[in-house]
C-alpha cells in the first residue's frame, strides 16, 4: 500500500510541503499494515523544478512494464503553483 502523510516538522512552514509518500504491507487486507519505510519516506518532500519551490509528494501509484521494470508515479504539490506529475524508475 502506497500512502501519503504529512509530518509534523518545525523546519517546514507549510503542511502541503510536509507531505510524503510511504509504503506499508500486510499478508492480508483485513490485517494490520506494517510501515516499510524504515523511518524514512519512500518519496520525501522535494524540490519541484517547474515551480522552483519545495513541494509535498502525494498520490503515488506503481506501474510494472512488460519487461518487469517498475515505475512509481507521483504528484508534487508546490504551494501556490500548479501541481506536476512525475515518474521515477
Amino acid at each position: 500500500l502506497y500512502y501519503s502523510a504529512g509530518l509534523s516538522d518545525p523546519d517546514i512552514d507549510n503542511v502541503i510541503r510536509s507531505m510524503r509518500v510511504g509504503v506499508a504491507r500486510t499478508d492480508h487486507p483485513t490485517e494490520v499494515f506494517i510501515d516499510q519505510s524504515n523511518s524514512a519516506p519512500l518519496l520525501p518532500y522535494n524540490f519541484d523544478p517547474r515551480s522552483g519551490t519545495a513541494a509535498g509528494v502525494v498520490g503515488a501509484d506503481v506501474f510494472r512494464d512488460d519487461d518487469g521494470k517498475l515505475y512509481i508515479y507521483f504528484q508534487m504539490l508546490p504551494p501556490g503553483h500548479p501541481s506536476s506529475i512525475y515518474v521515477k524508475e
